[in-house]
């Protein structure tokens, strides 16, 4: 069985992040993506990990695995193309989103990434296997900063 997790931080990471915390309306902050793919007992082939942008959200370029991450600008389609994943293993990776929120956005808590989705097929049953994790938005409960925890958009 194949788990997928993610979250978001600002504070720590292996990125520096920039801008107001907690985030302001029309103010750019910002936060790293971290996902964690950890594989059960049969080794999986061609695990991908797709996930969208949402419009106010941009890509850096900032990434820890520079050739299994990459963006596409048409779709706002990340992909972590994670490859072969042994038995028993795990593989993570890191990205880098700028959130510039608007006006209409004060006091609400939005998505900086989609939900995830991970396929691969079971190199032992030939299955295709699918797991998925929930959308990261900006509250950050697993940052150390307090004001990174809220996530609420405050006005300018």
């Amino acid at each position: 069985m194949v788990s997928l997790s993610s979250h978001g931080v600002y504070s720590i990471g292996p990125f520096t992040n920039t801008g107001a915390m907690p985030p302001r309306a029309e103010a750019a902050t910002q936060y790293t993506i971290m996902l964690a793919a950890k594989n059960g007992s049969n080794e999986l082939a061609d695990a991908t990990v797709t996930m969208a942008l949402p419009a106010y959200v941009t890509w850096t370029g900032v990434v820890s695995n520079g050739d299994t991450m990459s963006y596409n600008p048409t779709s706002r389609e990340v992909t972590w193309q994670i490859g072969a994943l042994a038995a028993n293993r795990a593989n993570d990776a890191a990205f880098q989103v700028s959130l510039l929120p608007s006006i209409s956005q004060v006091g609400t808590v939005p998505a900086l990434v989609s939900v995830q989705s991970l396929r691969a097929t079971d190199r032992f049953t030939g299955t295709v296997v699918r797991e998925s994790a929930d959308a990261v938005t900006t509250h950050l409960p697993d940052d150390p900063d307090p004001d990174a925890q809220v996530g609420r958009i405050m006005p300018k």
